[in-house]
């Protein structure tokens, strides 16, 4: 499984040297949801979701949107 943090509104991932690209192959890859939550938080990173993308073929691709706190995160 890979971990992304993609912004909601330009939809451009976040890069494995800190920029925005539109390649997920560019992507920086997170070892846990929790630290793709954290780099957002600590980097002042708004309105970014975090991705699961996954090749097993019964599950979709799924994303939490990250709001300005944990406790305000919506799962869909």
């Amino acid at each position: 499984m890979k971990i992304l943090l993609q912004h909601r509104g330009t939809k451009l991932f976040l890069g494995k040297l800190g920029d925005w690209t539109r390649s997920e192959s560019d992507a920086a890859l997170f070892a846990t949801a929790l630290a793709a939550f954290r780099y957002s938080e600590e980097n002042y990173l708004g309105d970014t979701e975090v991705i699961f993308r996954t090749r097993h073929p019964a599950l979709a691709a799924q994303s939490v949107r990250w709001r300005e706190t944990a406790s305000e995160l919506d799962f869909y």
